[in-house]
């Protein structure tokens, strides 16, 4: 059918004319393969136009098959965004739904072509949604349902229609079965199963573990004909060269020495599971504050206490943009994982005099496009500061200098923050600072993120076919700390409506995961607030490790007792009797006195309360 309306392909001349853009030959080509497909998920290297592309294959389903409504699902940060490309590439209506349920309710009646809304209404709003019956679902930022066990990718993937566009640049980040999600929204037969899919994909060791991934590339043949997925290198010669820079910055010896402090806290936890394969709730706790205070202090102390001001990183990135500023007609990006640290880079810059954008979570998603104006046409705005609620969607090519204040744990989140300035539209060379803390968790971070990446690259951009995981000491290390935390991640937890992207909120560690990371992540608010109350205490209390001892040892009697088939015999005999006069059988259990009962009481007790906050997990 489509070879009809386009017979010489991503050539013919009607392809111009879907919307007001100009496509690039890739561009078409997704254009044309998702139309033939009616499901397809695009997966495109970061700014590579997903966006456009998506508008113009619901424009070509409109006009050749009549569809009549589009649902867009997108994080709160850009449902705006969308709506104002929405006007500047189509001539159909859109219509972004908000408010209370009611007025929700009515928002999807109206006769708006496109309708947007975010993650966290598309699960509260899932009964409407399914009475809209939408023709195309566009998931943007389609990550958000990579992890198959949360609330949003559960609500999610209860909503149906005939055709789907899922978008994401990063459908791998940190497990195989994160692209397992992703692709059961477009095709849930594709993949089969998850346990067999893992099952032909993973090693393991002896323990059961995870070590390393195999035939990776046979995962990409088999989603071919409903994924796409091209990176700059392949189809943007015309994008400038991107420099990438690593500067290694000396710490304070006050920085240090409370990076040391927390660093052994973290070895004594980590040793620990090592020799016992097991943590408390508590001391996982213990375990990503330890971690996070580290990376908080690689920074600066007044991230940690806001009293003290040791730090190094700002005069170094003073220097930078008075090097920068010798070309006045360079703009700067400045990220950050801490909105603390961003709060001393803004009073750093009023004292140079140099005016600037300053983004963080608190700022609404109605706002940020005047934000986002005013650096692109203020020739005097010189700097666009923010945390990682600026990491995904926006589009600062304006700028040609990012320079990193910290780097999160996750490449995928590193690779938002660039593809921020590295993008379609960027005229100018790009150059990327990392400032990285040395001799920190900063430095030593930089092969977990190296690993992580590789497996990436193996199942969609055609590298390497088998991923292991070397044994390195601070690469067992990390993987050590992941697989502790590997159950509790920032996924698993449904974000406020304000924050539907965890990379929104400015006190949150990780998006996003980015955002997104195989750890617990604590917000700055909540690692500091518990600090006090955990160092103070044990790591074991001795009072749990009696009762384990006692139940133990009943465990072990009992047990001892049923695997003697006379012994069995005579322990029901001694604790069954059966009534003479009814015939029922009832136990019946002799003891000495009421406080025997009462011990017996307490140790179950006990047991069960030590089996529900430890092992249940």
């Amino acid at each position: 059918m489509l070879q009809d309306y386009f017979p010489n392909g991503i050539h013919s001349s009607a392809l111009n004319k879907i919307i007001k853009a100009n496509l690039y030959p890739y561009q078409k080509e997704a254009v044309l393969k998702a139309a033939e497909a009616g499901r397809y998920m695009i997966a495109d290297d970061m700014g590579l136009g997903k966006t456009i592309q998506s508008l113009a294959i619901a424009e070509l389903l409109k006009k050749l098959l009549g569809i009549e409504n589009v649902l867009i699902i997108c994080p709160t940060s850009l449902k705006y965004q969308w709506q104002t490309e929405l006007e500047k590439f189509t001539e159909s209506s859109s219509k972004v739904i908000e408010g209370n349920a009611n007025q929700r309710q009515n928002q999807y009646n109206s006769n708006a072509f496109y309708k947007i809304i975010s993650y966290q209404i598309a699960i509260r709003d899932t009964e409407f949604i399914t009475k809209m019956k939408p023709d195309l679902i566009i998931l943007d930022e389609a990550q958000r349902i990579k992890n198959w066990k949360t609330k949003t990718a559960q609500s999610i993937k209860l909503l149906h229609s005939p055709y789907c566009l899922v978008l994401t640049g990063t459908p791998l980040e940190n497990k195989l079965d994160e692209l397992h999600s992703l692709v059961e929204f477009v095709d849930r037969y594709k993949m089969g199963l998850l346990a067999r899919f893992l099952f032909d994909h993973q090693i393991t060791d002896e323990t059961g573990k995870v070590t390393g991934y195999k035939n990776l590339n046979k995962i990409g043949e088999s989603i071919a004909s409903i994924c796409i997925r091209r990176t700059k290198n392949e189809v943007l010669k015309q994008l400038p060269p991107r420099i990438t820079k690593t500067l290694m910055v000396n710490v304070t010896q006050e920085q240090l020495d409370r990076h040391s402090e927390y660093y052994e806290s973290v070895c004594k936890l980590v040793n620990k599971w090592k020799r016992f394969g097991f943590l408390s709730e508590k001391e996982r706790q213990l375990l990503m504050i330890g971690l996070n205070q580290m990376r908080m202090v690689s920074d600066s102390t007044y991230i940690i206490d806001q009293q003290t001001r040791h730090d190094t990183k700002i005069t170094e990135l003073k220097n930078l943009l008075e090097e920068v500023f010798q070309n006045e007609d360079d703009k700067v990006v400045i990220f950050s994982q801490w909105e603390r640290m961003t709060r001393l880079v803004s009073m750093e810059l009023d004292k140079m005099g140099v005016k600037y954008e300053y983004l963080h979570g608190g700022i609404p998603a109605i706002q940020r496009k005047d934000l986002l104006t005013n650096f692109k046409n203020d020739p005097h705005c010189k700097v666009f500061l923010s945390t990682d609620a600026g990491g995904v969607g926006l589009n600062l090519q304006s700028a040609s200098v990012l320079i990193n204040m910290d780097c999160p744990w996750n490449p995928v989140v590193l690779e938002q923050r660039i593809a921020r300035i590295h993008r379609l539209g960027q005229e100018k060379p790009v150059t990327i600072i990392n400032l990285i803390s040395k001799g920190t968790i900063e430095e030593r971070m930089l092969e977990l993120l190296n690993f992580k990446k590789k497996m990436f690259e193996g199942v969609l951009d055609g590298g390497e076919d088998a991923v292991f995981m070397t044994e390195s000491k601070m690469k067992q290390f990390m993987k050590t700390v992941e697989d502790l935390t590997v159950e509790k991640t920032p996924e698993t937890v449904d974000q406020p409506e304000e924050f539907a992207d965890p990379a929104l909120d400015p006190m949150f560690t990780e998006p996003k995961p980015s955002e997104g990371t195989d750890s617990f992540a604590f917000t700055e608010t909540e690692t500091l607030a518990n600090l006090e109350e955990e160092k103070n205490s044990s790591l074991i209390d001795q009072d749990v490790k009696n009762l384990l001892n006692t139940g133990l040892s009943f465990l072990e009697k009992l047990s001892d007792t049923l695997s003697d088939s006379e012994k069995t015999k005579a322990l029901v005999n001694s604790i069954v009797e059966t009534d003479k006069k009814t015939g029922q059988s009832y136990f019946k259990i002799p003891i000495e006195n009421k406080d025997t009962v009462n011990k017996a009481t307490g140790i179950l007790t006990g047991l069960m309360q030590l089996f529900n906050s430890n092992f249940k997990k």
